[in-house]
């Protein structure tokens, strides 16, 4: 009789405790703050392919959750969000990054990668990855650049000189850099949240906006501002971030995975947005958009005006990074 109700006594313990335990098994969930909405190839590789693969080399151990197109909240939410613990990992781009390391200005000099091979050599190379790892004083782990894209000129009006582009009304960034490119272009900087961006163009507020193609399409810019100019004048990338806090509660195993996972994707999603812009391009220009190329003159006018601001940032960014970056691009057999 002893011996049975021990018996007992040892089921019923066991039942308390298989609700503990059916609680700890349930996955930790991972939040993952974008920029961009759905559709962008940004969003769907990491709401696909990278949750998919973490919740398996997991055994569903981790839960990815995406908050795309600014859902989780703006970019001092993200901030915070990250230093705290209460989000795990976002993008951002270097523009706004800059208050805490105004080096991430250089990413807004224009012309300074004027093309997709420039683009992989800076990102890839000692700047690249010296430039990533600036927010780790304030808390957060840059995992690596991802591409965002080149930027061309959404307009309502069309332009194919800088003189034709004077006094126009472009939507920017608050980014001083980007503020004093606008006017070295001769056109009038107007500050403005992206979010109100289509609806000024719509209402004629502004005339154009510069953003890369992929972010343009998925949010329709074409609808409302039909005139493609392939100015080129800056390439955007995006640092994706990691919460210093959730990586270092991590066991190197499963940080592990977490590093390698993202250079798996962070190699497919450069690989799909750089040859992804120029199918778009010929795509709109079958739907009757106005794609317009510069002519080589009016291009080196360009160029030349955008380059003339680059020593009104030395402070910021100083000559001997950017002379980094070009003896990177002369190592690598090219010359700008």
């Amino acid at each position: 009789m002893k011996l049975f109700k021990a018996m007992l006594c040892s089921v019923a313990a066991l039942s308390l405790l298989l609700p503990a335990a059916h609680a700890q098994a349930a996955p930790t969930v991972v939040k993952i703050a974008l920029t961009q909405p759905t559709g962008h190839p940004t969003t769907d590789l990491i709401r696909g392919q990278f949750k998919k693969a973490i919740e398996e080399k997991t055994n569903g151990r981790f839960r990815i959750d995406v908050f795309d197109n600014y859902s989780f909240g703006n970019f001092e939410a993200v901030v915070q969000g990250l230093q705290f613990g209460m989000l795990q990992f976002a993008q951002e781009s270097p523009s706004n990054l800059s208050i805490y390391d105004p080096k991430l200005m250089i990413f807004d000099l224009p012309y300074l990668m004027p093309d997709y091979d420039a683009v992989n050599i800076l990102l890839d190379g000692k700047v690249g990855k010296e430039l990533s790892r600036s927010l780790e004083k304030i808390g957060i782990k840059g995992m690596g650049w991802i591409a965002l894209g080149t930027r061309f000129y959404w307009m309502n009006k069309p332009f194919h000189t800088m003189a034709e582009a004077k006094s126009m009304k472009i939507r920017a960034t608050a980014s001083k850099v980007h503020i004093s490119m606008t006017k070295a272009f001769g056109m009038n900087p107007t500050p403005m949240a992206w979010s109100e961006t289509f609806t000024a163009l719509q209402q004629g507020t502004v005339a154009g906006v510069d953003v890369d193609i992929h972010s343009a399409v998925s949010a329709n810019l074409h609808e409302v501002a039909p005139h493609l100019v392939l100015s080129g004048h800056f390439y955007t990338p995006h640092l994706f971030m990691a919460s210093a806090k959730f990586m270092d509660s991590l066991s190197p195993e499963d940080r592990k995975i977490f590093e390698e996972t993202f250079a798996e994707v962070q190699k497919i999603q450069r690989s799909a947005i750089h040859p992804g812009e120029q199918k778009l391009i010929e795509k709109l220009r079958a739907q009757g958009v106005d794609v317009i190329e510069l002519s080589p003159e009016a291009r080196a006018e360009f160029m030349n005006a955008g380059k003339a601001i680059w020593k009104d940032f030395d402070k910021q960014v100083p000559p001997s990074l950017i002379q980094q970056v070009l003896d990177g691009y002369k190592a690598a057999g090219k010359n700008y």
